[in-house]
């Protein structure tokens, strides 16, 4: 009797321990691709102020509330 009950308990454990792995497994992986993109997006922005540094005459061009604009939304999806 007592050896039934113990091995349920081993079997609902191992089930547990296996939900719980799955779910660390994910939360890795959701992980890593938040950080690919907030390396993509870092790229990105660097690009944009590599071209925007220099391009004085680009610069001057451009309203400046409009690109702070662009780099403020661009910033809130990537992070």
């Amino acid at each position: 009797m007592l050896q039934r009950r113990v091995d349920r308990m081993e079997h609902s454990i191992g089930s547990i321990v296996s939900k719980i792995d799955a779910v660390l497994v994910k939360l890795e992986a959701m992980e890593q691709t938040k950080a690919r993109r907030r390396e993509t997006v870092g790229h990105l922005l660097d690009s944009i102020a590599e071209v925007y540094n220099k391009s004085a005459i680009f610069c001057l061009s451009v309203d400046t509330r409009y690109t702070s604009t662009i780099l403020a939304e661009v910033q809130t999806i990537a992070f």
